[in-house]
C-alpha cells in the first residue's frame, strides 16, 4: 500500500514538472520572438535614417555645387562682358614651324630679304642629280627655312627628294666650285648634299645671304634692329659718365698709372714661370737623358 502511494506521488511529481518546463519553454520562445522583433524593428529604422540623411545630403550638396557654379558662370561672363573678349593669338598665315602669324612669312620673289626667323623661301631652281658630273641637271623645287633645305623633284609635297638639317651640316654653304651659278649645301654625316643651281650668280649670292641670315636665328638673333635707347644703355653700361670708351686707350691709361706708380717696369725673366728655374743649378743632369722605351 505504501509503495502504491509513493508510486503515484512520483508520478505527480514528474507531471507538475513537466508542465512547468513546456510553460517556461513557451515564455522563452515568446521572448525571444519579442526581442528579435524588436531588433529587426531597430534596424529598419536605422536604415531608413540612413537612407534619409544621404538623400538630403545629396541634395543639399548638389544644390550648393549647382549654385556655386552658376554664380562663379554669371562672374566669368560678366568679367568678360566688361573686358572685352581676348584677341585670338593665330593668324591667317601659317610660319616655318607651323604657327599661325598675322604676317605673311612666305618668301617667292626675288631677292629674298630675311627680316624674321620664322620666314620661308621657296624658289624653283636646278639641282645636281650626280654630284660626280656637274653637266647632269633636273628642274626642282626649294624651301629654305632657319633649320632645313628641301628639295622637291616639283611644287609638290609628296615629291620631296632630299632634306638637309642645316644643325648637322659640317661645313658652310658656299658656290660649287666648277659649277658657276650652284650653291652647294653640306648634308652632315648622315644626308646628302644638295646642290642647287640658279639662273646667275646674282641669285646664288642671294641665297648664300638667306643661309647666313638664318644662321644667325640659330644662334639666338631674332633680326630686329636695335633701338637708339637700347644702344644709349649699352653705351651707358660700357663706358664712362654715358660716354663711349676706347678699351685700347683705356689700358694704355691703367698701364701708364701703373707704371708711374711702381717705377721701372720689371722684366720678366725667361722660364719665371718654372718653380724649378731658380734651383736649376741644383737639378743639373750632366749625361743626356734617355726616356725608357725610346731608341
Amino acid at each position: 500500500m505504501k509503495i502504491r502511494q509513493t508510486y503515484l506521488f512520483l508520478i505527480f511529481i514528474i507531471t507538475i514538472s513537466i508542465v512547468t518546463l513546456k510553460d517556461a519553454k513557451i515564455q522563452i520562445n515568446k521572448r525571444v520572438t519579442t526581442e528579435t522583433t524588436a531588433h529587426t524593428t531597430t534596424v529598419n529604422t536605422a536604415q531608413t535614417t540612413t537612407q534619409a540623411t544621404t538623400q538630403a545630403t545629396t541634395q543639399a550638396t548638389t544644390q550648393a555645387t549647382t549654385q556655386a557654379t552658376t554664380q562663379a558662370t554669371t562672374q566669368a561672363t560678366t568679367h568678360t562682358t566688361t573686358q572685352g573678349p581676348k584677341k585670338s593669338a593665330g593668324g591667317k598665315h601659317t610660319n616655318s614651324i607651323g604657327l599661325k602669324v598675322n604676317k605673311n612669312v612666305l618668301l617667292n620673289k626675288w631677292p629674298f630679304m630675311i627680316t624674321r626667323c620664322d620666314q620661308l623661301v621657296l624658289f624653283k631652281a636646278k639641282y645636281i642629280s650626280d654630284m660626280g658630273d656637274y653637266r647632269f641637271r633636273k628642274d626642282g623645287f626649294f624651301t629654305i627655312s632657319a633649320y632645313y633645305v628641301n628639295q622637291f623633284r616639283d611644287k609638290d609635297a609628296k615629291k620631296l627628294d632630299q632634306s638637309v638639317l642645316l644643325t648637322e651640316s659640317t661645313r658652310r654653304a658656299a658656290h660649287l666650285r666648277g659649277a658657276r651659278g650652284c650653291v652647294v649645301v653640306n648634308g652632315g654625316r648622315h644626308r646628302q648634299d644638295i646642290a642647287m643651281c640658279l639662273a646667275n650668280k646674282k641669285q646664288a649670292n642671294n641665297i648664300l645671304q638667306v643661309l647666313r641670315e638664318f644662321e644667325k636665328c640659330r644662334m639666338g638673333d631674332d633680326l630686329q634692329p636695335i633701338s637708339a635707347a637700347m644702344i644709349r644703355k649699352l653705351i651707358k653700361a660700357c663706358g664712362k659718365n654715358g660716354k663711349f670708351v676706347n678699351p685700347f686707350k683705356l689700358a694704355k691709361k691703367i698701364n701708364k698709372k701703373q707704371n708711374k706708380k711702381g717705377g721701372k717696369k720689371k722684366k720678366l725673366r725667361k722660364f719665371s714661370n718654372n718653380p724649378w728655374y731658380n734651383d736649376r743649378k741644383n737639378h743639373f743632369h750632366p749625361a743626356k737623358l734617355k726616356v725608357p722605351g725610346s731608341r
